[in-house]
């Protein structure tokens, strides 16, 4: 993902596809950690090689940034790194993992970052047309939603990217999301940025460097 086209769109990130990932509220969610495994040096989304599939793996590789660890799913084709002091949830319907900030004082709602995939079943569907039916049915499940801005660029790799951003309403609360979706491998892959409207700017460069390690493969 370092493109300079990419840096200018994620300072932020934020993703969800058709299954639509409304997770992570409150304090009662099961947070996971993994048993660390060595996995391979960070690269651009989209470019890195493929390595036998196994379960997924936390590990503190001496590539990740400073205070941040590597996730890898060899089994879903995805590495991120993410930040040491936030929690991993196994527990969130369609996500294949949600990092989760710590909660604060007087907080009800964890701030979060899912990463989803979705086998097209070899349907002949491009990203727009993934988009199109993600928007729709986003209408229908989030209370007035509202699309704020969507974009769509390219890495140095060739993968499309869509980015697209919204707001809504989810029980009491009022909720941002911002989403990164592609199609690789007749795979939608979509990463979510999932945070209340006071507190979406809290952890935007955060979600950034975590987008810039971000790799399917």
């Amino acid at each position: 993902m370092k493109t300079s086209k990419a840096k200018q769109v994620l300072k932020w990130s934020l993703p969800l596809g058709l299954a639509l990932l409304l997770a992570a509220c409150g304090s009662g969610s099961n947070d996971k950690r993994d048993g660390a495994t060595p996995s391979g040096s960070s690269s651009p989304i989209a470019s890195a090689s493929s390595g036998p599939s196994g379960s997924p793996s936390q590990s503190a590789d001496p590539g990740a940034n400073a205070g941040f660890e590597m996730f890898t799913d060899d089994a879903s084709g995805v590495e991120i790194q993410y930040p040491q002091d936030w929690a991993l949830s196994h527990d969130v319907p369609g996500a294949i993992i949600t990092f989760m900030t710590a909660l604060e004082d007087g907080d009800k709602f964890r701030d979060n970052v899912s990463i989803s995939m979705q086998d097209l079943g070899g349907e002949e569907m491009d990203l727009a047309q993934y988009v199109e039916v993600t928007e729709e049915q986003l209408q229908g499940i989030i209370t007035d939603f509202t699309l704020l801005s969507e974009e769509q660029f390219a890495t140095d790799d060739g993968l499309d990217i869509q980015v697209i951003k919204y707001t809504g309403k989810q029980g009491d609360f009022s909720l941002t999301w911002q989403q990164l979706l592609s199609i690789k491998n007749g795979k939608a892959y979509v990463l979510t940025y999932l945070a209340e409207d006071d507190a979406f700017d809290k952890y935007v460069e955060t979600v950034g460097q975590m987008v810039e390690t971000l790799v399917i493969y």
